[in-house]
């Protein structure tokens, strides 16, 4: 049976080589198309924390741990733009949270700081209550940059205007993060600045140059509140940096600790951030962690005498998490604390609980479940349970409690309070998502083809009372890193709601090279120069499993798909096998040769060989392995339907356009392409979302159920 072969007739079984299959049938295609209407929609469109669990958190708890404020975005695709509103939690009664403020018109296509290049219109705005807890400020509120501070009494919101040094806003630049001092009386702001070359005469390069004559750098402005004059800069030589919070306030207010790199004309260091600080009174800057790789992510102790920050330990650190460093403010000398092997040394969205306890975000078995790390070098311990969640950063919420941000398939991204003691979650925060098809999740592993790895990956099945073999949806996640819910639920870039309604498996295989099953797994790629191969063969393996093993899937409806990295495995998967009938490609690609020939000489080099063990592609033996291992390679014999979807900002030109056109000119199978227009490395635009999902939803139906499109 061919995969262009249509069927007649849909929720009843028909048989196949013996094997049970779901078919469609003329008079439920309108109830289904209906249906997965309805899924896209209320995937894209319902309201949603803003934020993401390893970037900064959208929002904050009062210094007394009595009042919670949060962001929530709503997009909506009819209009193409995302509402953002602020919210506000009495966490002392069992009120209901309360509307503050609209923050400003909708906004879209605008920048988002967590997903630089791309055109997130949901603009991260980085909530920062005041001591008192009266007040938040805010950025970029009114889709200009601007700072806003939000009365939370009355609702009202008061524009800052420094009145010196630079103004964002006036040359399309933007405030980006903001963090209220502990007087209450200014605020740090950063901001972007572009800094241009002389325009007439050349410009000295280095071998790291990236390829452009101006660069953007982000600096801090202390504005006083009363005058809203700027008190302090951060000097045009350092490029703020962090992922999580680049700078925090000293309990007495006298001192800004914040992660940079030093900036030289056109250069390109961006694994070399040191921690430094900034003498408010005295205007003046210096190192307090000066070290080769990346040390950001500055957090001042309650009591001001340690001092916290993300770390790769003194070493250009290409591949894993990043550990946590611990500054004695008297001293000045430095330790890192110790974190386990089985969190891949990993620790996101770090906050102090009290001034002997930090928490953190760690990776582990398919989840990020909260750690605790006490400062005199005791061990962490997890104290959020392994379940398919991932947990956003903990803030202190009165005595013995923290809130915190749960991320998960069933319902989205809640808030959370518990005791730090016990994990018991009370929901504090936005409502979970209704309306989506109900599935259930499961954990599953088998051995790898090589016998080298346990693989493990995520099952997903409908909640639809089907028995025995089923189609099967293979769901493969960016990276390499770790499968984690954001791949599979409402705000992955493809979504499973319309497969889950015909009735599809979902399989996310953790692949080799990933995280949450210790160092020697998440190096499995480099340490074996297996780029492509072997975490295919784990797909493969992981299909098999599902298919003879388990007895769920039926090999003969059979899909595959895959962004950036999974994108990429995509690639490889069509031009390598034609057990599936369909197969999706976003932003992938795979001319490893000319990749390595780019970075060549640059520090971009060192990354992947790190990344990947292999870098030289003018070595002959590394060149072969580049070769052999590139999709295009076996290009000629892709015999299943394949489905490109790229941004116009990002590879659609490169990397996505050389492999249709190789695909269409040797390849024996249909293959589209499609370019979303105002996007990076990713799609997050609401009516751009519901393109993407309604296409990739088509392609299934066309390809492996035989539907034609109406």
């Amino acid at each position: 049976m061919t995969a262009w072969r249509a069927f007649k007739r849909f929720a009843c079984l028909s048989i196949v080589a013996g094997v049970p299959v779901f078919a469609f049938a003329a008079g439920d295609g309108d109830k289904l198309n209906a249906a997965t209407d309805a899924a896209i929609r209320t995937a894209i469109e319902s309201p949603q924390l803003l934020g993401d669990w390893i970037f900064k958190p959208q929002y904050a708890v009062s210094r007394d741990g009595k009042r919670l404020v949060y962001l929530v975005a709503k997009p909506d695709i009819g209009t193409n733009t995302t509402h953002v509103s602020l919210w506000m939690q009495d966490l002392t009664t069992k009120a209901p949270p309360r509307l503050v403020a609209k923050l400003g018109p909708p906004t879209t296509g605008t920048r988002d700081a967590a997903h630089s290049g791309t055109t997130n219109p949901a603009q991260l705005m980085n909530p920062s209550l005041s001591p008192d807890g009266s007040k938040v400020a805010v950025v970029g509120y009114d889709g200009e940059g601007s700072i806003g501070i939000v009365d939370l009494a009355t609702g009202e919101i008061t524009q800052l205007h420094p009145k010196s040094g630079r103004v964002p806003a006036a040359d399309g630049a933007r405030y980006d993060d903001v963090a209220w001092s502990p007087a209450g009386d200014r605020i740090a702001v950063s901001f972007g600045q572009v800094v241009h070359g002389d325009e007439n005469k050349g410009t000295d390069v280095t071998v790291d140059w990236d390829g452009s004559l101006s660069h953007q750098i982000t600096r801090i402005a202390i504005v006083d509140l009363t005058s809203e004059s700027i008190a302090a800069e951060t000097p045009d030589t350092l490029d703020v940096t962090g992922f999580d919070g680049a700078f925090s306030w000293s309990p007495d207010g006298k001192v800004l600790a914040f992660s940079a790199r030093r900036v030289t004309d056109n250069s390109y260091d961006f694994k070399w951030t040191d921690i430094f600080a900034l003498d408010v009174l005295a205007q003046k800057v210096r190192p307090l962690v000066v070290q080769p790789g990346a040390d950001v992510n500055p957090r001042w102790s309650p009591d001001g005498k340690s001092l916290a920050y993300n770390t790769d330990g003194g070493a250009m650190n290409w591949k894993g998490g990043m550990g946590l460093g611990l500054l004695d403010v008297a001293t000045g000398r430095s330790r890192r604390l110790p974190l386990t092997d089985e969190t891949g040394h990993s620790a996101y969205a770090m906050s102090w609980y009290d001034n002997t306890r930090l928490l953190f975000v760690g990776l582990r078995h398919m989840g990020c479940p909260l750690f605790v790390v006490p400062v005199d070098g005791s061990p962490a311990r997890q104290i959020t349970p392994d379940d398919l969640s991932c947990l956003g950063a903990g803030w202190p919420a009165g005595p013995g409690q923290f809130v915190a941000a749960r991320h998960s398939f069933a319902e989205g991204t809640r808030l959370v309070r518990s005791p730090l003691s016990a994990w018991t979650p009370d929901p504090v925060g936005p409502d979970a998502l209704h309306g989506l098809p109900g599935a259930t999740e499961r954990v599953i592993s088998w051995k790898s083809a090589d016998g080298r790895f346990t693989i493990h990956g995520v099952l997903i099945t409908p909640d639809d009372g089907h028995k025995g073999p089923r189609p099967l949806l293979v769901s493969v996640n960016g990276g390499p890193s770790m499968v984690t819910p954001d791949l599979y639920d409402a705000t992955a870039q493809q979504l499973i709601y319309p497969a889950l309604l015909r009735g599809f498996a979902i399989l996310a295989p953790n692949t080799r090279g990933r995280g949450g099953y210790g160092a020697d797994f998440a190096d499995g790629i480099r340490r074996y120069r297996d780029i492509t191969p072997g975490p295919f063969s784990d797909i493969m393996t992981g299909v098999d499993y599902v298919v003879k093993d388990l007895g769920i899937a039926d090999p003969q409806h059979m899909a595959l798909m895959g962004f950036s990295y999974g994108g990429l495995l995509a690639s490889y998967t069509v031009s390598h096998t034609d057990r599936f009938r369909a197969i999706i490609e976003g932003e992938g690609g795979g001319d490893f040769r000319d990749f390595a020939t780019q970075s060549y000489g640059s520090i971009e080099q060192d990354g992947y060989a790190a990344l990947f063990g292999i870098s030289d592609p003018y070595d002959p033996t590394e060149a072969k392995v580049f070769e052999a291992q590139s999709p295009f390679a076996q290009a000629h014999d892709i015999r299943t339907p394949l489905l490109i979807e790229c941004g116009a900002l990002s590879l659609a030109k490169t990397e996505c356009l050389k492999f249709f056109r190789i695909a269409h000119k040797q390849g024996h199978a249909p293959t589209e392409m499609v370019v979303y227009p105002r996007t990076g490395h990713g799609v997050f635009e609401p009516a751009l979302r519901y393109d993407s999902a309604v296409r990739e939803t088509a392609w299934l139906d066309r390809w492996v159920f035989g539907k034609r499109p109406e």
